[in-house]
C-alpha cells in the first residue's frame, strides 16, 4: 500500500509539466487565500492533475497487471493511490499558504502595505483547511471514476457529472416541471453536496 503511494508521487513529482501547472495554481490560490477566500476551483483542477488517470493509466500501460500479480489486495492497491494523491494535495495547498506568506512578506518589505502584515491568518488557514477538505472529495469521485474509465475519462466525467448536476434544476424549472427540478435539486444536493465544512469544524 505505502509503496503504492509513493510510486505514485513519484510519478507525478518526476513530471515537468506536473511542476509548472502545481506551481502556477498555487501562486493564483494564494491570491484567494491571502484575502481569507477558499480557492476551490483552482484546488479542484489541481486535482485534477494530480489524480487524473490516476488508476487507468496503471491500467493503460500493463503496471497494473504486474502490480496485481504481487502480494497485494486491490482494496490495498486503490488505498494507497489515494494517500499518494492525498500527500500531493496536502503539499499543494500547503505551498498556497506558503506562497501567500512570501507575498505578503515581500508587499511588507517592498513598502506596498502600510502598518505590516494586511493579511488575516486565521483567515487563510481556515481557507485552506476548506480546500484541503473540499479537495479531498473531489479526489475521491475522480479515483471512482478512475476505476472502470480509460485514459484522462475520469476527469472528463466529474465536470460531465458535475454539470448536468447542476443544470438539470433549471432544465427543469425552464419546462415547468416543478416536481422534477425539486427532485433534480435533491439529486444534486446529494451527489454533488456544498459542504460547509468550516461550520462543521466549528
Amino acid at each position: 500500500m505505502i509503496e503504492s503511494a509513493r510510486r505514485l508521487i513519484r510519478q507525478r513529482l518526476g513530471s515537468l509539466g506536473v511542476w509548472l501547472a502545481l506551481a502556477a495554481l498555487a501562486l493564483l490560490s494564494a491570491l484567494s487565500v491571502g484575502n481569507g477566500q477558499p480557492a476551490s476551483f483552482l484546488t479542484t483542477i489541481a486535482v485534477f492533475v494530480i489524480a487524473g488517470g490516476i488508476v487507468s493509466r496503471d491500467a493503460a500501460s500493463g503496471a497494473l497487471q504486474v502490480i496485481l500479480t504481487r502480494p497485494i489486495r486491490r482494496g490495498e492497491y486503490l488505498f494507497g493511490r489515494f494517500l499518494g494523491a492525498l500527500a500531493l494535495l496536502a503539499g499543494f495547498v500547503t505551498a498556497a499558504l506558503a506562497t501567500t506568506y512570501l507575498i505578503d512578506r515581500i508587499a511588507s518589505l517592498a513598502g506596498w502595505s502600510s502598518g505590516g502584515s494586511q493579511t488575516d491568518w486565521g483567515a487563510a488557514a481556515a481557507a485552506s483547511l476548506q480546500d484541503f477538505l473540499a479537495g479531498i472529495l473531489s479526489l475521491a469521485i475522480v479515483l471512482l471514476f478512475s476505476t472502470f474509465l480509460r485514459g484522462i475519462g475520469d476527469v472528463l466525467a466529474y465536470i460531465l457529472c458535475g454539470l448536468g448536476l447542476n443544470l438539470l434544476p433549471q432544465l427543469f424549472d425552464t419546462m415547468r416541471k416543478p416536481s422534477l427540478a425539486a427532485g433534480a435539486r435533491t439529486l444534486l444536493e446529494n451527489l454533488a453536496p456544498n459542504v460547509a465544512w468550516m461550520e462543521i469544524a466549528n
